[in-house]
């Protein structure tokens, strides 16, 4: 841990150094209020947030009602046939109890604005436990609550402790088009995805078909591949700040389940993890399902065997977190499915990975006393002076460390008439 502190020293045929603390506070994401902006279809906004985005066929009927707490009555699909965009953008309610939050949605601002293109829903898996709630394929599934028109106005929920997602759709056409929303005063309970939450990342460019050409066969000819970019940097292992491989989601549907090999590859290629191969009959994926993937996990992938998956599997080919032991976390997590027979194919609708870090303990920051002001006249002849000057430096863990404050510029150094900025700054065993 470092502290900084800033030496002034001014000459007026004196050098007078004055030594002086200064601190800083990080700024968190526990108040939302403030308006942020997304284009519907696209991840890269509002940046900062978790953000998926996609196509999906059909979208949430508007029947102008505004959704009040706790929740509403699904309203129903509308043009089940027609393509639109949408973005979904994680949330988290970091109460202890279901918490009742508005949303301010305004489709009549941005940079090109959906007025009567835009829509927004909340959405939350059980337990508030899912990342990634929202299921294109199924907008039924979690659903909480709609604005219920394309109207500027407010709309509610009541949403459990955890992850939600506030998901953004087109209407009447496919379209990038700019919205703009907040949320309204709560207290700071509601928070974006802060760094010490999980991370995630999930793939684009949905929805890929299965095989990616014709109806498969041996050889894996056409797989349907799906990079999911992980921008954080770590190390996958059980120390401490190391990252834990949480759980995969993947959305699909396939007229012949056990015709897929499924399978995770690692940034760079150097471990790929057999999730599963040949599993779920003629009939696991006709309905479309999400498939997950948790080493925590009690179910057994081989013996599903037909009919609705369950709600999580482990890996066939082992446990995750211990197969990418010591593979960075960083890049491209590469979703691999291959269809090994013909005459069947499916649709990969979603596919998303999940990371959580290692506490790491950090101790009391150090304390650094700082010399007294100093005054000396400038050195005969010359326009500067020497100072010397020491602080002391103290760690709860450690101790006296004052042999490990750095100054700069040094103490004996030559300072010139007028100002000089001295930064003094000291690590503990912290780091």
């Amino acid at each position: 841990m470092k502290k900084k502190y800033f030496v002034s020293t001014f000459l007026s045929f004196l050098l007078l150094t004055m030594f002086t603390i200064s601190s800083f506070a990080q700024g968190n994401c526990n108040d939302l209020t403030s308006p942020i902006e997304t284009q519907i279809g696209l991840s890269a906004q509002p940046s900062g947030f978790f953000v998926r985005s996609g196509t999906q066929q059909g979208r949430i009927f508007r029947d102008a009602i505004a959704s009040t707490c706790p929740s509403k009555v699904y309203p129903g699909i509308f043009n089940a046939g027609s393509t639109y965009n949408y973005t979904a953008i994680r949330f988290f309610n970091s109460a202890a109890v279901p918490t009742c939050i508005t949303v301010n949605f305004d489709p009549n601002s941005g940079g090109t604005p959906c007025a009567t293109n835009g829509h927004a829903i909340i959405y939350q898996g059980a337990g508030g436990v899912s990342t990634t709630p929202y299921d294109p394929a199924n907008q039924g599934a979690n659903y909480l609550g709609d604005v219920g028109s394309s109207a500027t106005q407010s709309f509610s929920a009541t949403v459990a402790p955890g992850w939600f997602e506030v998901v953004f759709t087109n209407t009447s056409a496919v379209s990038n088009c700019s919205i703009r929303f907040s949320f309204a005063p709560n207290g700071g309970v509601i928070m974006c995805d802060m760094a010490s939450g999980p991370i995630g990342a999930c793939g684009t460019g949905f929805p890929k078909l299965i095989p990616a050409s014709g109806t498969g066969g041996a050889g894996c000819t056409f797989p349907t591949l799906s990079p999911a970019t992980v921008a954080a940097t770590g190390n996958i292992g059980a120390g401490p700040g190391d990252y834990v491989l949480d759980f995969i989601e993947i959305d699909l549907i396939h007229t012949w389940a056990s015709d897929l090999d499924i399978y995770l590859v690692s940034p760079g290629g150097a471990v790929t993890a057999e999730l599963s191969t040949d599993n779920g009959g003629s009939t696991g994926l006709d309905a479309g399902a999400i498939l997950v993937f948790d080493d925590d996990s009690a179910n057994v992938i081989t013996g599903w065997t037909g009919g609705a998956p369950a709600g999580d599997y482990r890996a066939e080919g082992g446990l995750l977190n211990t197969l990418f032991a010591g593979q960075s976390i960083n890049g491209d997590w590469t979703l691999r499915i291959c269809d090994d027979s013909g005459g069947d194919s499916g649709t990969l609708y979603n596919y998303c990975i999940n990371f959580t870090q290692n506490s790491i303990v950090v101790g009391n920051p150090p304390t650094i006393i700082c010399p007294a002001d100093i005054v000396i006249n400038n050195t005969a002849g010359t326009c500067g002076g020497v100072a010397n000057f020491a602080g002391v430096a103290f760690d709860v863990e450690d101790g006296n460390i004052s042999s490990s404050i750095v100054a700069t510029p040094a103490s004996g150094s030559t300072f010139p008439v007028g100002v000089t900025t001295v930064n003094l700054s000291v690590t503990d065993s912290d780091g």
